[in-house]
Order: C-alpha cells, then sequence, then structure tokens
C-alpha cells in the first residue's frame, strides 16, 4: 500500500540528483566566464542522460552536452569541451571519496571479502590518482615551468592537449566555483543513496537499513565506473571445460587480442592442437585480424547475434 509514495519519493530523489549535478555543471562553466545557468543546461544535461542510457551505439552524452554547448560558444570551444571533462572528473571522485568514507566505516567486513578489499585498493588508488591530477594541472609552478610546453609540443597533437591543459588550468582561478561543485557532488550522491534506499524499500527489502545501503551503494557505482573485463567468456566455457576435463586459459584481456594472436602462433604448445576460443563479439574481428585473416572475409562489425 505504500509503494506509490515510496516510488514518487524516488524519482523525486532521482531528479534531485539530476539537478544537482546539472548545478555542478553550471558552477563550473561560471568559473570559466560562460553566461549560462539552469535554463540553459538542464535540457543539455537531460539530452545527455538520453544518450547514455537510452540510445544504442557509442555516442556518450557527454560529448553530445559538449557539442551543443560549443554550437553556442564557437569561440570558446575548448573551454566549454573542459568544462563537461572537469564535471565528469568531479563526478567520479565524488564517488571514489563516498567509497572509501563507506570502506572506512566498514573496513572489517571489506579485509575479509578479497573482492572486496581489491575493489577498495582500486578505488584508492583512483581516487589519489585525481589528487595528483588536479595538484598538477593547478599548480603555477608546473605550469610555469619550460619543459612543460616543449614536453606539449613534441606531443601528437601537442598544441590541443595545451589548449585543454591551459583550460584545466584556468580553474585555479575559479577555485570557489571548483570547492563549491565538490561539495554538490557529494549532496547529489547522498540523494542517490536515498534513491537506491527508497526503491529497495518499495521492492520489500524493508530490513536492509540505511547503513548497508551508504555501504553497497558508493562501491556499487564507482565498480561500474572502473574498467572492467568481462567473464562471459569463461561462464560460457565453464560447463564444457568441466565436462572435458580441461583447463580455461582466461589471462587475456577483452582488449589483448593481439597478444592471445601472438601467444597462439608462437607458443609450441599449440602446435598441433585443436584451439576453441571464445570472445567478446565487439573485437572478435580484431583478433582474427590478429591471427591472419583478411578483412574481406570476416563480418566488422561482428553480429551480436552470432
Amino acid at each position: 500500500p505504500h509503494q506509490p509514495p515510496l516510488l514518487f519519493s524516488a524519482v523525486a530523489a532521482s531528479f534531485i540528483n539530476i539537478c544537482l549535478n546539472n548545478y555542478r555543471w553550471v558552477l563550473l562553466l561560471r568559473g570559466q566566464g560562460f553566461p549560462v545557468g539552469m535554463k540553459k543546461t538542464l535540457p543539455l544535461t537531460l539530452m545527455g542522460l538520453f544518450f547514455n542510457y537510452a540510445m544504442p551505439g557509442g555516442v556518450g552524452g557527454d560529448f553530445v552536452k559538449g557539442f551543443y554547448l560549443m554550437q553556442d560558444f564557437p569561440s570558446r570551444r575548448t573551454a566549454a569541451a573542459t568544462s563537461v571533462l572537469i564535471d565528469r572528473l568531479i563526478g567520479v571522485a565524488g564517488m571514489a571519496a563516498m567509497s572509501l568514507v563507506a570502506v572506512a566505516f566498514n573496513f572489517q567486513v571489506v579485509r575479509r571479502r578479497h573482492e572486496l578489499m581489491s575493489l577498495a585498493i582500486g578505488v584508492a588508488v583512483l581516487f589519489a590518482g585525481f589528487v595528483v591530477f588536479f595538484a598538477l594541472a593547478f599548480s603555477r609552478r608546473v605550469r610555469a615551468h619550460p619543459s612543460i610546453d616543449t614536453l606539449l609540443r613534441r606531443l601528437p597533437g601537442g598544441r590541443a592537449i595545451q589548449h585543454v591543459y591551459d583550460a584545466v588550468h584556468s580553474y585555479r582561478h575559479a577555485t570557489n566555483s571548483f570547492w563549491t561543485a565538490c561539495v554538490v557532488t557529494m549532496i547529489s550522491q547522498s540523494f542517490a543513496l536515498v534513491f537506491f534506499y527508497l526503491i529497495g524499500t518499495a521492492m520489500g527489502f524493508t530490513d536492509v537499513p540505511m547503513s548497508a545501503y551508504v555501504f553497497a551503494v558508493p562501491l556499487g557505482l564507482i565498480a561500474t565506473a572502473l574498467p572492467k573485463h568481462s567473464d562471459r567468456p569463461v561462464e560460457t566455457f565453464t560447463p564444457l571445460s568441466q565436462r572435458m576435463g580441461l583447463s580455461i586459459e582466461s589471462h587475456f584481456g577483452n582488449e589483448e587480442w593481439a597478444a592471445l594472436a601472438h601467444d597462439l602462433m608462437v607458443n609450441p604448445r599449440y602446435v598441433g592442437a585443436l584451439i576453441v576460443v571464445c570472445w567478446h563479439h565487439g573485437t572478435i574481428p580484431a583478433l582474427m585480424q590478429s591471427l591472419g585473416v583478411s578483412t574481406g572475409s570476416i563480418p566488422n562489425p561482428w553480429p551480436a547475434d552470432v
């Protein structure tokens, strides 16, 4: 009987979360001198969410937001794109910070589970990386060092990278906007916790306390943001390997098709052997090309239903 109010409250918490994330972007844009407000940016934020969650393909919502903002400010394309980048980095850093707080308050639980401990270490490294990145990017001494410009000029696309670096560095003159955006991020993450708690309660998980969500949700969100390999190929082969008494070689990641192809062709243990490879369909064409198969003889992209 209480599900409709809970669901309505969850939707409200989700919308507040979206508005806060949008306001964080507004703060960063104003820190760069863009004369924008919520009325201008909220439609772009909602459009970006649509492309992130509802549309197939590889066009991300951040790209869409940046593209349309650059159309409105053609003379400040780099600063517009950089605001989207910084907005995303602060968002992920906020998730990492909340995850570390959750780990600190539940460390005895985390240390007893290898998976959780590995995730906690990964989150700590990620957060430290953000701290180092922003410290170096905002440092006046680092930017003024003559070797920086020399290094950037030697890099492919060095001029574009230098423009982005300067745009990021300019936030050191807008510290109020930057730190306020960080605070807004933590408030936004709190509403995300409320959303999951309300949805869980509406689904009947009334015995799960809020403290459990405070622990699980931040780690879950950061786990989905961290790069990872799919276990589906291993799961596909497990029944067959168990039936035949054979082991599965699973130490190659999804993006390591070239290393796998090289190993298959030069490793003497595979000479004369029947080899079965189970691979993610998105990178099968690249794997087959690395094995010497001609490009025209294989479908690219590989059909998802094959």
